[in-house]
């Protein structure tokens, strides 16, 4: 089964593992957690594996990450909410699949969380994008507290695609501990969260006009085609 790390909705300071208790209130992570429950609660004669998995991130995984991508391509400055040093971990596709297969070999019930073992700050990761992308966008900072408002009353208007929770995520903190399926299906990644968007922004950079469906597929942009326009000048 694959959990999430939605799981959890605050700002850990400290590797999550996975003993820690659920903090979340949106209905993605509760949902999960209940399926967890009522999984690792069953009694029959079956084996139990649970992904918690965070961000998905591959070549033709982007979704939600291609407004940014669309910044960078752009030009367009980059705007960061807060000063960015928070770090949010992602998996990617290639990796969970090859953890699935391997966990098939396993008996009883087990929880995993998985994703990538270093994980830049956001700032980082946007500095490494937009250097490796070869784009002029430049990044600068908005007050915490007032672009976390913003976002809230444009996502209230469904003038973007967000939702509190993504909002929350921009600004927190939230890297899961590995060591357990590192230790019992040999888990290794040496990509980095940044290596791993790149990833996804080069192949969207090249191929996103010819993919009409999927996650790879030119985002919703909504009000943020506008803030990109007025960005390009800033």
């Amino acid at each position: 089964f694959t959990s999430t790390f939605s799981i959890y909705e605050k700002n850990y300071d400290y590797l999550v593992s996975e003993e820690e208790p659920p903090s979340c209130r949106n209905f993605y992570g509760l949902s999960k957690y209940e399926a967890e429950k009522k999984l690792m609660g069953f009694n029959g004669k079956i084996n139990i594996i649970i992904f918690r998995c965070p961000v998905i991130v591959d070549k033709t995984r982007a979704h939600r990450l291609a407004i940014l991508f669309e910044f960078i391509k752009s030009n367009a400055t980059v705007w960061i909410i807060g000063d960015g040093n928070n770090r949010i971990q992602i998996v990617s596709a290639k990796d969970l699949f090859i953890s699935i297969k391997k966990s098939l070999d396993l008996s009883g019930k087990h929880i995993f969380n998985i994703g990538s073992k270093k994980v830049l700050s956001l700032k980082k990761v946007f500095a490494f994008l937009v250097y490796k992308g070869k784009s002029k966008s430049k990044i600068r900072h908005l007050n915490k507290k007032f672009g976390l408002g913003v976002l809230n009353i444009l996502s209230k208007l469904r003038l973007i695609d967000f939702s509190d929770y993504h909002n929350k995520m921009l600004v927190s903190n939230l890297v899961m501990d590995t060591s357990k399926i590192e230790q019992m299906l040999k888990f290794n990644t040496t990509k980095s969260n940044a290596d791993l968007m790149f990833e996804a922004f080069e192949d969207y950079n090249n191929n996103h006009l010819n993919n009409s469906t999927g996650s790879s597929k030119k985002p919703r942009m909504g009000f943020f085609k506008i803030i990109k326009f007025f960005s390009k000048f800033i």
